[in-house]
Order: structure tokens, then C-alpha cells, then sequence
């Protein structure tokens, strides 16, 4: 089979019995930053292997049309006789195809219809893999199939077919070929988090594994330290994986930069910031604050508070907790449980506006100090652990994040207490 490699399994499948027709339900594809529906528009040529439980499985060379039907939408042309098969975009580099009915055909023992169930395609390395499973039903039978289809674009970046008379795809007078697939351009270089707190001498583990390129390329990775504290000798393993570790040894702000390279030699780079601070003793109360870059009330910042070095002062009346914490700097916090709830109960509480203005349906908070605070915000806080004596809050493990006039930019806090102890 040379063209029309989906409408041909179509035929040999209901066939195998003895597929006018239309779409199946839609899927739900997310959606995606931008276009990316053109690297799969073409003519692929390769190999379609058909298995039908039960049978033999069959081998045959072939060519299969992609079209652009929209924003990240294609059209896997003819995957039965008349019917294009409607997809969708999962990613840069995937699509999955809606659920197809074909057309029923009549064979000898009667009508036999068949249906694409769901279909794939992955592109990676210039090269397309299409996986399809279906039914054939009729006749009393129903045979359940999968096709794997592998191969690469015909031609240049149009999908055309290469021009006669030239066995490479150059023009018939012995011209060069047409260009290849088009690149798409560099990797993109996708940390997990841009800040990340550090411990005296335990590792921490920085991660850009998020990291993709646009045309499936393998990548390499390449770590440095960009910044440290003075007379910092901080130690970092792994520093040609995507996830390498760093062990500080000297209190302060580091600055470490990930070099990301595609086979290509296209590239792309990110920084992580990680602040080093004290060990903090088991079960001793603490509060951490982390601030990102553009955070007014953190100013970008991290600060570190125990019982040793500031007074903190806890009030907690029903399910609302104030804390305010005298150090090096203040700071004050408030966070009030939902309506429903007498009493701090471990979970996550979301879509939190600014104490007291908040809706009591869901809870509020608001941390500030140092003269910055929101007028108004958006956040959650996580309760991990809590305890209560006799109806008074004993301990609570709290996390928070709060972001000021919808900004980005977050402060994110944590926060362990205890009536008694250190």
C-alpha cells in the first residue's frame, strides 16, 4: 500500500470479517501557549504494521497525509474510505486523535462497520509514530486491531512529495533535495522553582527535567555556580543531570545557572536562587519566609526566625490564628479557617483573599510588615499538623503562599509552633 495507509488497514480490517459514517465523541485537549499543528502537517512516509488479535500480524510500506485544520487541530486524512480522522494537540510534540466511525461495508455475510477507538502520534527526532487501536464489527464478530505507523516527511517543510526523477527528492535535473523538516528552534529551559531554601549541610535538589525541545531532540545539561557567599565552597554532584544536588556550607544567597543543549547545538538557559540558612532543631517552633524577586512585602528576600533569636506571639481563638513575630525585622500574620469550621483542621484552603475582607466561606489571610503590605490578595495556606489541650492549639504546622494585587510574584511561608519547648 502506497497511499491512503489508514483507509487501507480500514478495508483490510472489515475484510478480516468476511466502515456516510462520522465522528465519534470529541476529546479534551488541554490548551496550549501557541500554534504548534504545523511540524505534523505533511505527507509521512514509512511503515504501518496492522495486528487483529488472533491473525497474523501484517507489514506494508506507505505514505500518511496530515492536515491543518485549525489552532493545534489536524486531520489525519483518509483513515477509512471518505473520512478524515479529527485530532487534536496534547503538546509540542503529541496529538491524540477523536474517537472515528466509518462508513459501514458491506461484505458477503453482511454490513461491517469499524471504529478508531483512539489514536496517537508522538514526533520525536524528525520522526513521526502513530499508534491506533479499533474495532471491526459485523456478522456476528467483533475483532479488536492496532496499527503502528513510523515514518518520516516527504519532501520539505510543505509535505509535498519529492519531485520525479530524482531518487533523493531533489528536482529532476539533479538539483540539491528539499530542505528537511523545519526546526522550531531552541530547547526551552523550564526549572521547577526558581527559589529554593536551603539547610546548612543537608543537599537540595534543584530540577529542570520540565525542560522540552520543540523537535524532540536528547538534550545535555551543564550546572554552575553562578554566585555565593564569600569564602563559600559549596558542593554540587551531578552537575550534567537534569537534576543535580547542592550542599552549602556557609549561610547565605547562591545563584546557580543550568545549561541546556539540544543535539542540535541550539540552547537555552535558566537560574535557580537557593538561600543557605541555620539547622534548625527537631520539634523547635520556627517560621521561614521565602519572598520572590517582585514580592513587595518579602522584597525579594528570606528570613529565618526561632524562639532563640525573635519573640513570637500566637493567639488563636476558634479558627482564627494571628502570629506576630519580634526579631531582626516584624511581621504579623492572620489566618482565618472557612465559616464552616470551629477549629485549625489539617488540609488545603484555596482561593483566600485578604483577612478581614475575605469571603467567609472560604477563609483569608494576610501576611505583612517591615511598612508592606497588600491591599489586596489572593492565596492558600496548607495546614500539615495540629493539636489541641483542652480546646487550646497546642502545635500547628502551617504553609502559606500570598500574592499582592494578583501579581506573580509570591511570598511563601512556613511556619512550626508549639506552646511549649523551644
Amino acid at each position: 500500500m502506497r497511499t491512503g495507509t489508514f483507509a487501507a488497514v480500514a478495508v483490510l480490517s472489515t475484510l478480516a470479517i468476511g466502515c456516510g459514517g462520522g465522528n465519534g465523541s470529541r476529546l479534551q485537549h488541554p490548551t496550549l501557549d501557541q500554534d504548534y499543528a504545523d511540524r505534523f502537517v505533511g505527507t509521512w512516509d514509512g511503515t504501518a504494521t496492522l495486528a487483529i488479535r488472533g491473525q497474523p500480524t501484517r507489514t506494508a510500506t506507505g505514505t500518511q497525509r496530515i492536515g491543518r485544520t485549525g489552532f493545534n487541530r489536524l486531520a489525519v486524512a483518509q483513515v477509512c474510505p471518505g473520512v478524515d480522522g479529527p485530532a487534536g494537540l496534547d503538546s509540542a510534540t503529541t496529538f491524540s486523535m477523536d474517537p472515528v466511525v466509518c462508513p459501514a461495508v458491506n461484505q458477503s455475510c453482511g454490513p461491517v462497520t469499524l471504529r478508531w477507538e483512539s489514536g496517537i502520534g508522538n514526533l520525536a527526532q524528525d520522526t513521526l509514530t502513530m499508534t491506533l487501536e479499533g474495532t471491526a464489527s459485523g456478522c456476528g464478530q467483533s475483532l479488536a486491531f492496532t496499527v503502528t505507523f513510523t515514518g518520516r516527511l516527504l519532501g520539505g517543510p510543505d509535505g509535498g512529495a519529492p519531485d520525479g526523477g530524482a531518487p533523493d527528492g531533489g528536482a529532476p535535473d539533479g538539483g540539491p533535495p528539499d530542505a528537511g523538516p523545519t526546526d522550531h528552534g531552541p530547547p526551552s529551559a523550564v526549572v521547577a522553582s526558581k527559589r529554593v531554601a536551603a539547610t546548612i549541610g543537608l543537599p537540595v535538589i534543584l530540577d529542570a527535567s520540565g525542560s522540552t525541545d520543540p523537535d524532540g531532540r536528547p538534550m545535555t545539561f551543564a550546572w554552575t555556580i553562578a554566585s555565593r557567599p564569600p569564602g563559600a565552597a559549596p558542593i554540587m554532584t551531578g552537575a550534567d543531570t537534569s537534576t543535580p544536588t547542592l550542599t552549602a556550607m556557609v549561610e547565605g544567597p547562591y545563584v546557580l545557572s543550568v545549561m541546556i543543549t539540544a543535539s542540535d547545538g541550539q540552547n537555552a538557559d535558566a537560574a535557580v536562587s537557593v538561600f543557605a540558612h541555620q539547622p534548625i532543631a527537631a520539634g523547635q517552633s520556627f517560621v521561614h519566609l521565602l519572598s520572590d524577586p517582585g514580592d513587595w512585602v518579602g522584597s525579594g528576600g528570606s528570613y529565618d526566625y526561632t524562639k532563640a533569636d525573635a519573640q513570637m506571639t500566637v493567639n488563636s481563638v476558634g479558627g482564627h490564628l494571628s502570629l506576630f513575630i519580634d526579631g531582626d525585622e516584624n511581621w504579623n500574620g492572620d489566618f482565618q479557617m472557612p465559616s464552616g469550621f470551629a477549629q485549625f483542621e489539617p488540609g488545603t484552603y484555596e482561593g483566600l483573599q485578604r483577612y478581614p475582607f475575605h469571603d467567609p466561606l472560604r477563609g483569608g489571610l494576610d501576611w505583612f510588615g517591615q511598612g508592606h503590605g497588600c491591599n489586596t490578595l489572593t492565596g492558600s495556606f496548607t495546614v500539615d499538623g495540629v493539636t489541641y489541650t483542652s480546646g487550646s492549639l497546642n502545635a500547628i504546622d502551617l504553609r502559606f503562599e500570598q500574592h499582592c494585587e494578583g501579581d506573580l510574584a509570591a511570598l511563601h511561608g512556613q511556619i512550626h509552633w508549639t506552646a511549649t519547648g523551644n
